[in-house]
């Protein structure tokens, strides 16, 4: 008697904690390049294109180091990069350093590079911080305007005829409310690593003296400062301090916590509804106003194993796009200097493999994986995990309005010098000027209907296709009774669009119109079964399996 076990729910996501038992039914223990669509199917993530054809500042890809992207939402919108040094921005495809009225290059000497704040005044206006001792900026869209630095004899105290042209040297800045914030300052010649300002109640370029917060606790040094909701975060390296009220008289600095905490503006990231952030060793929290929530359990053997290195922290991005949550690591080895572990070729191989590099202490330079979260997937989100199709992560990640209208996810190369888009219409990835094949797939937990004893002949499964593309074929890798290490059968599964099957009013078919189901072949006689799908070079989806298979006679 054959009988029947289907799968048509993917929303558990990725899961490196679980081991093969107690992996939940809708997991998955390695995936690559997939979305997993609330309602429960999985389909290969969009491709991407290049947004400027010409290298970010004529710098080559060995030396080039960026930090972030901003979206600043003007009428002609504009796409900021901060790399290495300098700031890039771009309306269109290419993009120019921002300079002064002199035309030189405005630099920036904070680590992470430099930082915004946008101000809606008689007309748009970019505030710009450039590290602790370096002239902070005003930006118009055309031409950046050094501010005198805030200090002795610089101070406007008189609230009622302020003078303007001023601002504090500093490596955080936010606008917040009425006013802009600054975090981080230095001050005649002194530093404040711990100090939050505030400016005058509607001019951003006037400062009184004693309008500031030292936060104490948590480390010597603010790492990011971030407006949320109705209150404004100050994030150290083991606290999160939360500074409410609307004047100077009601500003109140208040905990959060003071055991997690960030340490860079690059692993921040906020959306409408919470802010995400990197703490070490912790992972990836969020923050939804009133709690702080671990989201990254599923993903922590990542720290447990030593794969996420303290000397690499400089290479972790988190970033919100796309309505989700890009948290780019640097795991494995690096896809431009592959080593092994011996650092000699071996027979059959080689120790380290893309995902984990064994000697547990180097780490590659650059972000070499984005692990996505998307809040939306299950009860309480999932990961999916992301790569480029040359081996490197997404960093930097903003959602941008281009002159057509469109909005898309555009995120930097950690690598070569370009931004890229997603592009839906497409599965392949330009990497350095050339479009590129990447791989997609996703593999399930292992099948042993809750008889792990019993072996079973497990006959031909049923996929249940998504519609995504005219035609395309799933390359189907079967495993058996818990060996992970080699498969024991691979086929093909190929789907082709039958356009009879549409509706009269609809004239052809279409993509992305319901689904369709293609049969493979037998899986084998085995305890357990776990199978491997996915394509490259075309867009493909799955919304479920339908396994088919009878149990073994035992002999008594």
């Amino acid at each position: 008697m054959v009988s029947v076990a289907a799968i048509e729910d993917f929303t558990g996501g990725l899961n490196l904690r679980a081991d093969v038992f107690n992996l939940g039914k809708n997991e998955s223990p390695d995936m690559l390049n997939v979305d997993i669509d609330p309602r429960g199917g999985v389909q290969q993530r969009d491709g991407s294109s290049c947004v400027n054809s010409v290298d970010i500042g004529g710098i080559s890809a060995a030396n080039f180091a960026p930090h972030k992207l901003f979206h600043w939402r003007v009428v002609s919108p504009q796409l900021i990069v901060t790399a290495n040094d300098k700031i890039f921005y771009a309306t269109s495809n290419t993009f120019d350093v921002i300079q002064n009225g002199s035309s030189v290059d405005v630099a920036t000497t904070n680590e992470y590079g430099a930082e915004f704040a946008e101000w809606i005044g008689s007309q748009p206006e970019l505030y710009i911080a450039c590290g602790e001792g370096t002239a902070s900026h005003r930006w118009d869209g055309n031409v950046a305007t050094a501010l005198t630095p805030s200090g002795s004899g610089a101070w406007q105290d008189d609230l009622l005829s302020p003078t303007t042209g001023f601002m504090p040297t500093a490596d955080h800045v936010a606008s917040h409310v009425d006013r802009i914030w600054v975090a981080a300052t230095d001050e005649n010649g002194t530093s404040y690593p711990d100090r939050v300002r505030w400016s005058h109640p509607l001019f951003p370029e006037s400062w009184r003296e004693n309008d500031y917060i030292d936060v104490v606790g948590g480390g010597q040094g603010i790492r990011a400062l971030v407006p949320f909701s109705n209150h404004i975060l100050v994030f150290k390296d083991r606290a999160v301090f939360a500074i409410h009220g609307y004047n100077a008289s009601t500003f109140q600095l208040v905990p959060l916590t003071q055991e997690l905490g960030t340490y860079s503006s690059q692993t921040v990231a906020v959306s409408e509804q919470a802010v995400y952030f990197f703490s070490w060793p912790d992972g990836v929290f969020r923050y939804d106003g009133s709690s702080i929530v671990d989201v990254f359990q599923q993903l922590r053997p990542l720290i447990q194993s030593g794969e996420i290195n303290k000397n690499a922290l400089d290479a972790v991005h988190v970033d919100w796009m796309k309505r989700k949550v890009f948290v780019s690591l640097p795991v494995g080895v690096s896809p431009d200097d592959f080593q092994n572990y011996d650092g000699t070729q071996i027979a059959g191989g080689i120790y380290d493999d893309e995902e984990v590099k064994y000697d547990g202490y180097i780490r590659p330079p650059v972000a070499t994986a984005s692990f996505v979260f998307d809040p939306s997937v299950g009860k309480g989100g999932a990961w999916s995990r992301y790569r480029t199709a040359d081996g490197h992560a997404m960093v930097g990640g903003v959602d941008f309005v281009f002159p057509d209208g469109i909005t898309n996810g555009v995120y930097i190369h950690p690598y070569y010098p370009k931004v890229l888009k997603f592009d839906p219409a497409l599965a392949t990835d330009c990497v350095d000027d050339t479009d590129t094949v990447f791989d997609g797939y996703y593999t399930m937990g292992w099948q042993d209907l809750g008889q792990p004893q019993a072996r079973k002949f497990w006959r031909s499964p049923e996929f249940i296709v998504s519609r995504v593309a005219d035609e395309y074929q799933l390359n189907v890798d079967v495993f058996h009774d818990w060996n992970t290490f080699n498969f024991d059968r691979q086929f093909d599964v190929d789907f082709v669009s039958d356009a009879s099957g549409t509706p009269d009013d609809i004239e052809s078919w279409t993509e992305n119109y319901g689904s369709d189901t293609v049969r493979g072949e037998a899986l084998g006689s085995a305890r357990a079964v776990q199978i491997r799908f996915g394509s490259s070079g075309a867009k493909w989806g799955v919304n479920g399996v339908v396994f088919r298979y009878s149990f073994r006679k035992v002999r008594v």
